[in-house]
């Protein structure tokens, strides 16, 4: 196992394994300790490998996203968005007439839209 330390700031570690293992077979792994990220690798890598490694790191931006982190990052914004059009309580008096089952259906909507706002 080999690992080569570079100077690093502003790193998303998800992104940079991706990009590192995508373009360097022997990538076992990442670390990051804030400041030096170091990559590690299998015995068999190159120092021509290691040169890449270096520049990968060197130029990563931690802005660009895995697709699994877009993916979540899509589904926070469209959560937040849902949250912002439905952010009137249930009228429950509006069910008064209705029929006894989706009264009840109502009520238990209105009780967990509370336990849901207590859980943020």
């Amino acid at each position: 196992m080999i690992s080569i330390p570079v100077q690093a700031v502003g790193i998303n570690v998800g992104s940079l394994d991706a990009e590192l293992r995508s373009a360097l077979a022997p990538t076992q792994g990442l670390t990051w300790d804030g400041q030096v990220v170091t990559v590690v690798f299998s015995d068999d890598v190159t120092p021509a490998q290691l040169d890449l490694a270096q520049t990968i790191v060197r130029q990563h931006d931690p802005k660009r996203l895995t697709p699994d982190q877009q993916t979540e990052l899509d589904r926070k914004s469209r959560l937040e968005a849902l949250r912002g059009e439905n952010a009137a309580e249930l009228d429950l008096p509006a069910y008064d007439s209705a029929s006894p089952d989706i009264r009840r259906l109502a009520e238990k909507i209105a009780w967990l839209e509370l336990e849901i706002a207590a859980l943020r």
